[in-house]
């Protein structure tokens, strides 16, 4: 059951509304003056409550991020004027007195629905995030198995392999360490916090080359002829990125 916070300076509205949404929420009830402990899902705050406690809800929207922590504002006209300061940061929806019941539900409803797909929204990137997480360290596995047996190759057999052979064995290995380069790159990357995923400034010319080293067998087998502009600019971007991107 959602858990609704009223923080209501006016006494009358607060017994009212308490009474109203206890029907179908568990209601939190605070005392002019405290400030809230018990988790919530909706806070419903009037404006003398807004002008006092505004830091505080501030700081529970703020601990809640990237889910959404709702704040309805129930003020009169002359309340809202004052208010305005407050609004766009820490209150995502406003109703008036009078209050109409029908509305004041339907408002509730949206508000509490809205916070619920952004919790089941984290809660699926978080699924995603250990399955990629579970997935890297299995392709590893293979990867380094690879990387061991065409070590070995060179080491013992190079003398006994044909020009191509050699070629061939060269190409396997560069090809094991570049996918060891796009896995190490994606962990990193799926490491860092989204707001930290800075672009960088990237030379063109150098990520062009090096897709084009990577595709060499492609392009070999379709006997195709790659044209590459001579003045490539830098670009803005993430290079691990940019490469995946290039190569798909």
């Amino acid at each position: 059951m959602s858990h609704i916070l009223l923080l209501l300076d006016h006494k009358a509205n607060r017994t009212l509304l308490s009474g109203w949404l206890g029907q179908h929420y568990e209601v939190l009830s605070q005392e002019p003056g405290t400030v809230p402990i018990a988790p919530f899902d909706l806070c419903l705050i009037d404006g003398p409550a807004l002008d006092r406690l505004w830091k505080e809800v501030r700081q529970y929207k703020a601990a809640e991020d990237p889910a959404f922590l709702p704040v309805m504002l129930i003020t009169s006209n002359r309340e809202a004027e004052l208010l305005t300061r407050h609004l766009w940061k820490t209150v995502d929806e406003l109703i008036r007195i009078p209050i109409e019941k029908v509305e004041l539900q339907a408002r509730v409803e949206m508000l509490l629905r809205t916070r619920q797909l952004s919790q089941e929204f984290i809660l699926r990137n978080e699924d995603l995030e250990s399955f990629f997480f579970a997935m890297t360290h299995d392709v590893r596995a293979p990867l380094r198995a690879i990387k061991g047996f065409t070590r070995l190759l060179q080491e013992e057999e190079a003398g006994r392999m044909s020009e191509q052979g050699q070629q061939d064995l060269k190409q396997i290995q560069s090809a094991a360490g570049q996918m060891q380069e796009t896995i190490d790159g994606l962990v990193a990357f799926a490491r860092i916090e989204r707001s930290h995923r800075q672009v960088q400034s990237l030379s063109l010319a150098h990520l062009v080359d090096a897709c084009l080293h990577q595709l060499q067998p492609e392009i070999q087998q379709h006997q195709a002829q790659v044209i590459v502009d001579e003045n490539l600019p830098d670009v803005q971007g993430t290079p691990v990125l940019l490469t995946l991107a290039s190569v798909s």
